[in-house]
């Protein structure tokens, strides 16, 4: 059966979702055909928005239609949404331990989003603010020193692209930034920036096809791709080029020039040791292709410090070594205070 079949057959079908169903249950909740017997009690202690709708008459209408899966003939209330972040929320509820318990979670942008979506309607504060800082802290810095602290830990690359078989988590950016186009509060406003960078690394067929949505239960189906906004498509592919002049300038600090030697050692008549260096540095960096990339934000000192330590005839004297890292990190740093700006993100969305 092909994805659009079995999508089909998911959106005409309904579905009881058993680890959501409890048998004491008080009500049953619909959404996308998803069915779900969970507690008022529960809801209501986690929103607001829910404790004033529970205290409003459920008409029969819904019971009947609800029949085959409402023996006990409980209210049944449809919910406006969709089925697969409806599963998420109410598992955030009900297993306060679903972030740390599931690991892939706290790096998974479809699930964080789809509770944030889902929170921030409901008014479920503390759920919006457990998924945001999720977000917030590893994946998706919103400072500079951040993201350097997040360089640092295991590596994490946008999902979808060249290199993402090597890696141990993926991202998939996508969700966030619908998420931030459809709630525009601060917090995901903050986290715009690194998240159209993280998408821009992403290949061209995942950026105008959209990535795939994953759901807990494989049983229900297919439920369709994330697809970005074309404006925000649009952003992203006219950011490659920019972001590849931009890892130029990044890695401009190995190239032979004496501005990247200390001021010592630049003021020297003759060649000097850390001259004869750089210009071997220099050969070197070209060799390794580092400025042909839309990845500027990536620090190169790894490389630097090898290239250093592999070479002990060539080496740059301390001061020059120095100077070199401070220059790199002066120009990653320049790139991400120009993010905003190189992604035209003052008036979006």
């Amino acid at each position: 059966m092909s994805a659009e079949a079995r999508a089909a057959t998911y959106r005409t079908t309904d579905w009881l979702v058993k680890p959501l169903w409890f048998d004491d249950g008080n009500v049953i909740l619909v959404a996308d055909g998803l069915h779900f017997r969970v507690h008022k009690s529960m809801l209501s202690m986690h929103s607001p928005v829910f404790r004033d709708m529970f205290k409003l008459p459920q008409s029969d209408t819904g019971k009947k239609s609800a029949s085959e899966f409402n023996p006990d003939n409980l209210d049944v209330v449809r919910m406006p949404d969709n089925g697969y972040q409806f599963i998420y929320l109410l598992k955030a509820i009900y297993e306060r331990s679903f972030f740390q318990a599931n690991k892939a979670v706290g790096f998974s942008d479809e699930i964080a989003t789809s509770i944030i979506v889902l929170a921030d309607k409901y008014d479920m504060q503390d759920l919006y603010r457990e998924a945001t800082h999720r977000l917030s802290g590893l994946p998706y810095p919103t400072t500079f020193a951040a993201f350097e602290v997040r360089q640092a830990r295991p590596h994490t690359t946008p999902a979808h692209s060249p290199k993402a078989r090597r890696v141990n988590i993926t991202l998939e950016p996508f969700f966030l930034i619908n998420a931030a186009r459809r709630l525009q509060t601060r917090e995901l406003l903050k986290m715009l920036p690194i998240a159209f960078y993280f998408a821009t690394s992403m290949t061209t067929e995942a950026l105008t096809d959209g990535v795939a949505r994953k759901v807990l239960h494989k049983t229900l189906g297919d439920y369709g791709r994330e697809v970005l906004d074309p404006e925000d498509t649009r952003r992203c592919i006219e950011a490659k080029p920019k972001l590849v002049k931009a890892s130029q300038d990044a890695t401009r600090c190995f190239s032979l020039d004496t501005a990247n030697l200390s001021p010592a050692c630049a003021a020297k008549q003759r060649r000097s040791p850390c001259l004869v260096a750089l210009e071997r540095l220099s050969q070197a960096a070209a060799g390794a292709d580092l400025a042909n990339n839309t990845s500027p934000l990536k620090s190169r000192e790894g490389w630097f410090d090898k290239r250093c330590t592999d070479a002990p005839m060539n080496k740059l004297c301390k001061d020059c070594q120095a100077h070199i890292k401070r220059l790199h990190k002066e120009a990653r740093e320049k790139v991400w205070n120009d993010l905003k700006k190189l992604y035209d993100l003052e008036a979006w969305p």
